[in-house]
């Protein structure tokens, strides 16, 4: 009589693995977690909100440079001074606020 050594290694070997599965469907479910601390959420907020204002529609470049100009501009800040020393005038001699 012959034995032959593959076969029963084969054989041991398949009963193996059967073990194994069976092993890991026994276990228990674990749940992942995950914990974010308070400086990674302030900082995921912050980059959230600079990225919708880089993404935004509201530019105030425009108005920043139309103010310049204003600024720069001497009849505008005279004709503005002047509404307002009219206004102040008015409202001392009339007792009336203009300002609304």
């Amino acid at each position: 009589m012959e034995i032959d050594p593959i076969n029963s290694v084969k054989k041991i070997h398949n009963t193996e693995k059967i073990n194994n599965t069976k092993k890991v469907s026994n276990r228990k479910k674990e749940v992942d977690s995950v914990n974010i601390s308070p400086e990674a959420r302030e900082a995921a907020e912050n980059a959230r909100l600079v990225e919708m204002v880089k993404n935004s529609d509201f530019n105030r470049a425009d108005k920043i440079a139309e103010l310049k100009k204003k600024i720069n501009d001497e009849a505008y800040l005279s004709e503005v001074i002047g509404d307002k020393l009219v206004e102040n005038i008015a409202e001392k001699i009339l007792g009336v606020s203009f300002n609304s």
